[in-house]
């Protein structure tokens, strides 16, 4: 018969997509930055991927300041588009929080947040990447799995289900 006491939220601040689905959501390590991932949206509120064939989607980047009496604002600092992302895309700062790794169907891209650079490194059906940013998992079908080394594309590793759907992927 413990009680639990919950304290409240407390609001620090927002800041809006515009006319863009947000999809996902990332914090820095820090706290001190946002990344979300975005669709393009017709007026009304109609999700476009439905509509076309691999929409592209964008990755912004917010910032944190402090604008006084407790609160905060989140401006956002930059954005990458990102052609044919998918849905829902996965999206992570690297333990540094230099990073933030996002999937396409034909890419893995790793932006560094700090230059605003982004490299991109060709993995079909990626589905994970690792929270260090060393290795991808790609999808083989849907029950197997191959994890290649992100920089040198070398296979590492094959993982088979005998037949079992695997979905979702992670590290």
């Amino acid at each position: 018969d413990e009680q639990v006491s919950a304290k409240p939220w407390k609001h620090f601040g927002g800041a809006s997509a515009g006319a863009l689905a947000v999809d996902s959501l990332a914090f820095s390590p820090d706290g001190k930055k946002v990344v979300s991932t975005h669709y393009p949206q017709y007026p009304g509120h109609v999700r476009v991927s439905p509509l076309l064939a691999d929409p592209p989607g964008q990755v912004r980047l917010w910032e944190r300041s402090a604008v006084g009496n407790g609160y905060d604002r989140w401006s956002e600092n930059a954005s990458l588009t990102i052609d044919k992302m998918l849905g829902h895309a996965p999206l992570f700062f690297s333990p540094d929080g230099k990073h933030v790794h996002v999937m396409n169907d034909s890419q893995v891209v790793r932006w560094n947040v700090d230059e605003l650079k982004p490299e991109r490194f060709d993995f079909k059906n990626s589905r994970a990447v690792s929270p260090d940013g060393r290795y991808v998992a790609i999808k083989d079908g849907d029950d197997h799995v191959s994890v290649f080394e992100l920089n040198s594309g070398k296979r590492l590793a094959e993982i088979d289900a005998d037949g079992e759907w695997m979905w979702p992927i992670g590290f």
